[in-house]
């Protein structure tokens, strides 16, 4: 799955993170045409975008149908023709991860940058880490921090948790400060961001930042899974 955010930090704890989402005429040939899985027929032939993001997804997924990528980016690349955001941002995903079609990260991020600049919260959040690491365009924390806040502002989990940490390791140009990750951490994990519930376990644990507490720290401990991949 897309697993391309995700990066192992040997640190107290570990962050889902990058070290964890396309010609507009050039590239229609790219995926495959529409196969024949039965049941797909009357979804094939609606012009509306979210039944074709729909039938990208059962693609993607393999729910109802054979699960093929290359069919999954067809159907996205229909939809996100017509705007459909969930469409331009999985679609990019997928040329960042090489899904269905040869691994190509800059045109992975023009997908995300688009859907982002039109308020995808997902691709606003990953046009951030894209630019913050220099991953498929040219590294620049400043504007990857703007696209972050700006994510962080709307309430979003993981551009919380992933300025949190930036905060508290001193990450991306940010100048190290735990007393000010503390609260964007909290406020991700009471969101459920999976990462930023770990985070708060090991505070609480061991009383980082916060007063000593084993039934807190249990608590975000249990909360603290593997998180979902960036796909929408």
């Amino acid at each position: 799955m897309v697993m391309l955010m995700i990066r192992t930090v040997s640190r107290p704890f570990q962050s889902p993170f990058i070290a964890s989402s396309i010609f507009l005429m050039a590239f229609a040939a790219v995926f495959a045409s529409p196969s024949s899985d039965s049941g797909t027929n009357s979804i094939a032939s609606s012009q509306n975008a979210e039944d074709q993001f729909r039938l990208g997804r059962a693609y993607y997924k393999g729910e109802g149908v054979t699960q093929s990528y290359e069919q999954a980016g067809y159907w996205y690349r229909k939809a996100a023709d017509q705007g459909n955001l969930k469409a331009m941002h999985n679609l990019g995903v997928m040329f960042l991860e090489g899904q269905g079609t040869p691994k190509d990260e800059p045109e992975g991020y023009k997908w995300i940058r688009m859907a982002a600049e039109k308020g995808d919260p997902l691709s606003v959040y990953l046009c951030g880490v894209l630019l913050c690491e220099g991953t498929g365009v040219p590294k620049n924390t400043s504007e990857g921090l703007s696209w972050l806040k700006k994510g962080a502002d709307s309430g979003d989990a993981k551009s919380l948790a992933r300025l949190g940490r930036d905060a508290y390791f001193g990450d991306d140009g940010v100048p190290k400060d735990p007393k000010a990750s503390l609260p964007l951490i909290q406020a991700a994990a009471e969101k459920g961001n999976p990462w930023a519930c770990d985070a708060l376990g090991h505070f609480y644990f061991r009383g980082e930042l916060v007063p000593k507490d084993l039934h807190k720290a249990s608590f975000w401990f249990s909360k603290g899974t593997h998180a979902a991949p960036g796909i929408n």
